[in-house]
């Protein structure tokens, strides 16, 4: 039995096969980067919503400012009183509290 000299080489591709394989690879990368886009989605979508909307707001209580600011915040307070005592936000046919966060900087 003889061996040959050198190592055989494969075949050469077909150009219409090698179109093809490229069609085949590239569809399986689309594929791939759909499930990765689908798999983000679902894994970073927030949390369930409690009930209540949180109101958030800058103002000054303290400094130049102070008596405005204080002002606004009483403001705020009567607003959401007046707001929750009848009935709260509708929101896709729910109704929803209003909820307001501490006036202090953090």
């Amino acid at each position: 039995m003889s061996q040959p000299s050198q190592a055989e080489a494969a075949p050469p591709v077909a150009p219409g096969r090698r179109r093809k394989l490229i069609a085949v690879g590239i569809a399986f990368l689309l594929v791939l980067v759909a499930l990765a886009a689908v798999a983000v989605y679902y894994l970073t979508r927030p949390a369930g919503f409690s009930g209540t909307i949180k109101v958030g707001f800058t103002i000054s209580l303290t400094g130049t400012f102070n008596v405005e600011g204080t002002n606004s915040l009483r403001g705020i307070q009567a607003a959401a009183n007046w707001i929750n005592s009848h009935g709260g936000v509708s929101v896709g046919g729910k109704l929803y509290n209003i909820s307001l966060d501490s006036p202090r900087s953090l």
